[in-house]
């Protein structure tokens, strides 16, 4: 008997509350304007125009990279060319190092990474296109 009064008591409960519910309904006329007033635009066409532009056309760059910066990432993302798209490097290096596993079985990433932990000057690798950096 208790099962039934319990049963029979959620049946209620639910029928009131979702017949209580105002339901969701749409201004089409609202929905139309804002349609006529927003513009279309394309970020990237396809990826090979985002291969031959590099990332700028998708991400934003980086202004002044830092060789410290760099230098971490190389550490902990270098696996991805993370530290390479944070120095301006075309997508397609990222890329490269993602296919061959960090360059040479993620030797690649350490070695840049001493490279910018040890260089006063890091501009010969700041937008640097080729796959070794150094």
């Amino acid at each position: 008997m208790k099962k039934v009064l319990v049963l029979m008591a959620m049946v209620a409960f639910s029928a009131t509350a979702f017949a209580s519910t105002n339901p969701y309904r749409i201004n089409d006329e609202a929905v139309e304007a804002a349609f006529a007033q927003s513009t279309e635009q394309v970020m990237v066409q396809d990826a090979a125009t985002m291969m031959e532009t590099g990332v700028s056309t998708a991400i934003a760059r980086v202004e002044d990279p830092d060789g410290t910066t760099a230098g971490i990432l190389a550490l902990l993302l270098g696996y991805y060319g993370v530290h390479r798209l944070y120095l301006n490097s075309p997508f397609k290096v990222a890329i490269i190092y993602w296919v061959t596993c960090g360059g040479v079985f993620g030797i690649f990433p350490i070695i840049d990474a001493v490279k910018l932990f040890t260089s006063d000057d890091i501009s010969p690798y700041i937008g640097n296109e080729s796959f070794k950096m150094w």
